[in-house]
């Protein structure tokens, strides 16, 4: 028996491992497509979105450094040393001079802005959702519990899910399913690495304002995380890259490519534009 639930698992998607030892899921065919999930995450962020975007593309989605099955990394890294980790591995999964599309969710996406930054035109096009990277949110609150707050058992463990992912992760209750349950418990699981300092780094203006490719912001409407606004959030990001292209998704919170992944996927899409065959590019 598998040791991740079935309603996680597509069945035709490969699973592989980088030399370095990077474990990442591959599916579809066609343009590279690289997806980089979030902080205390795993591949499974993308897990809704996955049959859609493999219709159109060749999508790798790993598990960062310190989730899910990939290796632990030093719990004092600094973020051009993750953002280094990750560009190897990206460039061992879909080739040294293979250019490829790179999206990238919460502490994701300050990744996906930093190997963009790094890689210059290997990177085609990128999409940030909801991306970190900006500084401590001091005064931002978010309801967020520790495991002891709730009853011990299972009961106890899926009302700590429950609450946790409505007050971070999700706008609605309704959207707050046994698969997103399931997910959260998973990533949980498997995740050792403390994102928040890479996170909180300010960042992501630096990244933006060296990136060579087209880039898409996309934000649900109703995300609790920016401090203090998602257009403050903008205003810094288009500060740095004056191009950049900016969605926001109705009804949707911080995990905006599952809370509403047909709309999400969509815009990604429409952003990345017509299937292809990936093409190789020549790097110095």
């Amino acid at each position: 028996m598998s040791s991740e639930p079935s309603v996680l698992d597509p069945g035709s998607m490969a699973r592989e491992r980088t030399p370095g030892g990077l474990v990442y899921r591959r599916f579809g065919a066609g343009q590279a497509l690289v997806l980089l999930h979030g902080g205390y995450g795993s591949w499974l962020h993308w897990r809704r979105n996955l049959p859609a975007l493999a219709r159109h593309r060749l999508v790798f989605a790993p598990d960062l450094p310190g989730y899910g099955e990939s290796p632990d990394v030093a719990a004092d890294i600094s973020v051009d040393g993750y953002v280094a980790l990750v560009a190897t591995a990206l460039r061992q999964m879909v080739g040294a001079e293979t250019q490829t599309d790179l999206a990238g969710f919460s502490f994701g996406g300050l990744i996906a802005a930093g190997i963009a930054a790094r890689l210059g035109a290997q990177i085609r096009r990128l999409c940030l959702l909801a991306p970190s990277g900006f500084e401590q949110p001091t005064g931002r609150v978010l309801d967020q519990r520790s495991r002891r707050s709730f009853a011990p058992g299972e009961d106890g463990l899926r009302d700590f899910l429950r609450h946790n992912l409505l007050a971070m992760m999700l706008a609605d209750s309704a959207s707050l399913d046994a698969p997103a349950i399931e997910i959260h418990r998973a990533n949980l699981a498997r995740a050792r690495f403390n994102n928040k300092r890479i996170s909180w780094s300010n960042r992501l203006a630096g990244f933006l304002a060296e990136v060579q490719c087209p880039v898409q912001v996309i934000y649900g409407a109703l995300d609790k995380t920016p401090f203090p606004s998602i257009d403050a959030r903008i205003a810094i990001a288009r500060a740095a890259l004056p191009s950049l292209s900016f969605e926001t998704v109705a009804g949707a919170g911080h995990w905006v490519q599952y809370e509403r992944s047909h709309e999400t996927t969509r815009l990604m899409m429409q952003f990345l534009g017509p299937t292809g065959a990936a093409r190789a590019v020549h790097l110095n």
